[in-house]
């Protein structure tokens, strides 16, 4: 993970770049600013290697990372969608399922097959109405999004 941040005095306007790869970089760099610095200050992500990490959830996405082995991508695009205590107690009750898919209602099936065990006998596979199962599952608090072009996450309600 590569991350570059731009810390910026906004009394003289004076700024330095950072790169950091955890919230002990970023603990640091902010305090060596400070340090010289000691006025108000604002904190931009320039650039990243993890998609959905913008500046306003990146410390909760460090403070996660530090905390956590699930994926980075996976922490950064709940972060758009949940508060970090929210996102922190997904993890810990492991209540989300990232699936290959290349459709929610193909997530969906794959989630009910795998994770629910459900079994269909192959004859009768054309007859569910994988569309419903979805549309029911989304009614009924599950979150259903598009991860990346080939993966798919679910989070059951909690």
């Amino acid at each position: 993970m590569n991350i570059e941040i731009a810390i910026t005095n906004l009394g003289t306007h004076y700024f330095y770049y950072r790169n950091i790869t955890c919230k002990e970089d970023y603990d640091n760099a902010v305090k060596e600013f400070c340090d010289n610095y000691p006025n108000d200050f604002e904190i931009q992500l320039i650039e990243s290697d993890i998609r959905y990490v913008d500046s306003d959830n990146l410390y909760d996405f460090l403070e996660i990372v530090d905390k956590t082995e699930e994926s980075e991508e996976v922490i950064a695009f709940l972060l758009n969608w949940y508060s970090k205590e929210d996102v922190k107690r997904i993890f810990e009750d492991y209540n989300f399922y990232v699936v290959e898919a290349t459709s929610a209602t193909e997530a969906i099936a794959e989630y009910l097959r795998n994770v629910m065990c459900i079994e269909i006998p192959e004859h009768l596979e054309n007859y569910i109405d994988w569309e419903q199962f979805q549309i029911d599952y989304e009614c009924n608090g599950y979150f259903i999004k598009e991860l990346n072009l080939e993966e798919y996450i679910i989070v059951a309600p909690f």
